[in-house]
Formats: structure tokens, sequence, C-alpha cells
């Protein structure tokens, strides 16, 4: 069994952000063509950002879970939750979600990670 499982976001989520990006830049590419209004490569450069999100989105995981410890990590790539566990005190599995020793509830959005990668933490859990 593996050491540990990195968790990655659904495909449907950073697809979302592509597309929206794209679709803004090509709004504001339109708009800067029928108005000259040099404003709209501003918009067009905001316009970028759900892109890179998206991008980042497919190649960084969401979550790397081993059996003692999980990391959780926002979009940027910063550390926002990590838990850890000891032989005594063990992560518990209760209704396809991942608890603490204590029943305190782990913070991972299930929704927005990949299924088969969550089915995989599951079983590094057990």
């Amino acid at each position: 069994m593996a050491k540990s499982v990195p968790i990655m976001y659904k495909k449907i989520w950073s697809n979302l952000y592509i597309f929206i990006g794209v679709i803004c830049v090509f709004i504001f590419l339109f708009g800067f063509i029928l108005i000259e209004d040099y404003l709209f490569i501003l918009y067009m450069l905001a316009a970028i950002f759900p892109i890179y999100f998206g991008i980042k989105m497919i190649k960084a995981p969401y979550a790397i879970v081993s059996v003692n410890k999980i990391k959780v990590f926002g979009l940027f790539g910063d550390l926002k939750h990590e838990y850890n566990s000891t032989l005594k005190q063990k992560f518990n599995k209760k209704n396809n979600r991942i608890y603490l020793f204590d029943g305190e509830k782990v913070k991972l959005n299930k929704w927005f990670v990949n299924v088969d990668d969550w089915q995989r933490a599951l079983a590094v859990i057990d």
C-alpha cells in the first residue's frame, strides 16, 4: 500500500475555471475591438486569473493523505490545515468521511475532490 496518497481536485471544477477565464478573455477582447477602450486590456489581464487557477488545480494536489498525517492545501498552494495522528490516536473513517480521533471532522470538501483519489485516501486510513 502507498505511504501517502495525493488527492486531486475534480476535473470539472478546474475545467470550469479555465472555461470561464477563456470566455471572459474573448468577451473583453471583443469589447476592446468594438469600443476601442484600452481599459478592456486590463480586464483581459484580470480574466487570466481563473485560467491560472484552473491550471493550478489540475497540477497541484488538494490534500495529501497518509496513515499518520493529512495535509490540506489552499488554492494558492499554501498549507491550510495539517492533521497528525499517533499510534494511540488514529484517524477514523465514518460515513465516507475522515474524522480525527476526538470526533472532529477533517476539513476536506468531498464534493471538490476526485472520487478515485478519495476512495484511495479512505483505503489508506483503514
